[in-house]
């Protein structure tokens, strides 16, 4: 999933949740291949539990995951659940190749 540099930058500003997070709190984004239709991003936020927060722009699912309330949990695939070509990364992970980027 390529992003441009314009457009990474753009994922790294428009992040919905609050960075840093407080502890057991970890971020992620999943790179989409496509935009979901709104049936896809309906049948994702359906799917996510009590440890998740999923937000859907674009071609990006932003996700915040309490990984203290998840447990031994599995964290829900976005990608597997949209039926669509995926790549998640952490946020940290994002955020340093934006800066590489520069």
């Amino acid at each position: 999933m390529i992003r441009t540099r314009t457009e990474l930058q753009d994922v790294v500003i428009e992040q919905p949740f609050d960075v840093p997070a407080e502890d057991g709190i970890k971020h992620y984004v999943t790179f989409l291949h496509e935009e979901p239709t709104d049936e896809q991003v309906e049948a994702l936020l359906d799917g996510q539990h009590e440890a998740e927060t999923f937000e859907v722009s674009g071609r990006e699912v932003y996700s915040e995951l309490d990984k203290e309330a998840l447990g031994d949990g599995r964290f829900t695939d976005a990608g597997k659940v949209l039926g669509m070509e995926a790549i998640r990364r952490n946020w940290d992970v994002v955020t340093a190749v934006q800066e590489l980027s520069e």
